[in-house]
């Protein structure tokens, strides 16, 4: 079971860009080269060799089926970051007070970003089984919530994000 289990795990902490990870690579790469990593270049590093990145779990036992395990390409055309989307999510918070449960805030960007999101890759499934377009609002989140634009959990409630003042301004 575990065996079965740590190319899911691995594919996971690269296509999720874990924290840690990110922190892991930063610090070694001061180590290495004597000069400070910011997060975003690691985070951009592992995006651009995500796919070199991921184990196919058939190749991981060493066992090839004869099957090539299909992945959509990242679009070369209109892309979409996390940091790009935090903006819109502000936005959407804004236009609702400043407080929207996820799922509307997921529904409003999706609506607006639609023909991107569409896309084959936008739609692949990645961390817990959702959509790579769900995940990297949520993702975008996070990073707005470290910017100190939208409150904790524990600060807006389960399921709701909801801005700081200085996002309010």
């Amino acid at each position: 079971t575990i065996e079965d289990t740590l190319p899911e795990v691995w594919n996971k902490i690269i296509t999720e860009t874990d924290s840690l990870l990110i922190d892991l690579i930063a610090e070694r790469t001061e180590k290495v080269c004597g000069f400070k990593t910011e997060a975003k270049d690691v985070e951009k590093f592992l995006v651009k060799h995500e796919a070199k990145f991921l184990v196919s779990p058939e190749l991981f036992d060493g066992k090839v089926e004869g099957k090539k395990q299909h992945r959509p390409k990242r679009p070369k055309g209109a892309k979409l970051s996390q940091d790009d989307l935090i903006p819109y999510i502000v936005e959407v918070l804004r236009k609702h007070g400043g407080r929207a449960r996820k799922d509307e805030v997921d529904r409003e960007l999706y609506e607006r970003f639609q023909a991107t999101f569409q896309q084959a890759w936008y739609q692949e499934l990645v961390a817990q089984g959702i959509p790579r377009w769900q995940h990297n609002i949520a993702w975008a989140k996070e990073r707005a919530k470290r910017k100190g634009l939208i409150k904790s959990a524990e600060e807006s409630g389960r399921g709701y994000w909801e801005l700081t003042a200085k996002a309010i301004r």
